[in-house]
């Protein structure tokens, strides 16, 4: 099987496949709610599946409760059909954008089995999935002595719509938003450079400063914080610069150049973040400074260090459910015999209720 699909010589090679999205009625047949979309798949012989990819650049605001990006895998039945994905957000949405897709084809049911040697189906860029008006492109899958070519429609369709029904447009996500950041925060309740938390209804908070005191502790060149909630993306961002923190009960100082943290979350629910760490060192009350190299690895815990001080870079915190995210970045925890000093942290929480 190094050169052939292995589908059974006696099926033809012509794959007949239609993919559906949509936002708004077609203007003929069934009438269909907007902002609904499907991904549906014929074929003219079973046994085998096919696995496509596809996502929207850039992702859709999530006005309506339709998907930027999906996944599935289909099988094919005797009558050339395949279950249905629905909720695929059309090119109008806002901000307009256009989708890509990849296939890959299996030998089994589930996408399980064999991919076929040296078969390749070249993925589709840049394609707009009108609302309601229906679009053809041909996408040819080969290998060295086989062919398939397949046709993709793009339509609105919701399997939940019977055919002649008048259906109502898709309800709108409730987003609710949280967020906050923090140039510095210790465990004595010390806050410097703070903003947040964001109203449920979500907005823009932010603050900068030149030339910092932070009590006890020491000086920052300068911060800027910002954290904000608006249409499916909830971010924040906390940056210090210049750190000169004195020596900490007996133990270390703390200098840098620059501490910076990010954290996003968004709907559908997920959520990232990551930090930005230059110039770090410890100094010790005796001795030369200890140079810290930043990985880039989440929650690195730093090792080597005076008994009674242990440091994390970069820690994560992070829970995603089905409706919602949220996440913190601690660029820099500092921990000196229980006193906790955390620079550069950044938190963001996103709920997205279905309708």
């Amino acid at each position: 099987m190094s050169h052939h699909v292995p589908v059974g010589a006696a099926r033809n090679l012509a794959w007949i496949a239609t993919l559906l999205a949509c936002s708004g009625g077609p203007a003929e047949g069934p009438k269909v709610p907007e902002n609904v979309a499907a991904v549906s798949m014929r074929l003219d012989f079973e046994g085998n599946s096919v696995r496509i990819t596809g996502a929207r650049d850039p992702s859709a605001d999530a006005k309506y409760a339709c998907a930027s990006s999906f996944s599935a895998c289909l099988n094919f039945s005797s009558e050339g059909t395949t279950d249905v994905v629905v909720g695929l957000c059309p090119s109008e949405d806002a901000p307009a954008g256009t989708w890509d897709f990849s296939y890959e084809v299996f030998d089994g049911a589930d996408c399980a089995g064999a991919v076929p040697p040296n078969f390749d189906c070249p993925d589709t860029t840049g394609e707009t999935l009108p609302a309601g008006v229906v679009t053809t492109n041909h996408v040819t899958c080969s290998s060295l002595t086989a062919g398939k070519t397949w046709d993709f429609d793009i339509v609105n369709l919701d399997p939940d719509c019977p055919d002649g029904a008048t259906c109502e447009p898709a309800t709108p996500l409730a987003i609710t938003y949280s967020g906050s950041a923090a140039a510095v925060r210790t465990s004595l309740g010390l806050a410097v450079g703070a903003v947040g938390p964001l109203p449920p209804t979500g907005g823009s908070l932010s603050d900068s400063q030149v030339n910092v005191t932070v009590p006890t502790l020491g000086t920052l060149g300068a911060l800027t914080v910002q954290t904000q909630g608006a249409g499916a993306t909830a971010n924040s961002s906390a940056t210090v610069t210049g750190v000169n923190f004195g020596v900490i009960s007996g133990l270390v100082g703390v200098t840098a150049t620059l501490i910076g943290s990010t954290s996003q979350t968004t709907c559908p629910p997920t959520a990232a973040a990551s930090s930005t760490i230059t110039g770090l060192a410890l100094q010790p009350l005796i001795g030369p400074p200890i140079p810290i190299t930043a990985t880039g690895a989440v929650n690195q815990v730093v090792l080597g260090l005076p008994v009674g001080v242990s440091l994390i870079l970069n820690e994560q915190v992070q829970t995603v459910t089905p409706t919602s995210a949220d996440i913190t970045v601690n660029a820099v925890r500092l921990t000196i015999l229980g006193l906790n000093i955390i620079i550069g942290q950044s938190h963001s929480d996103i709920t997205c209720t279905p309708p």
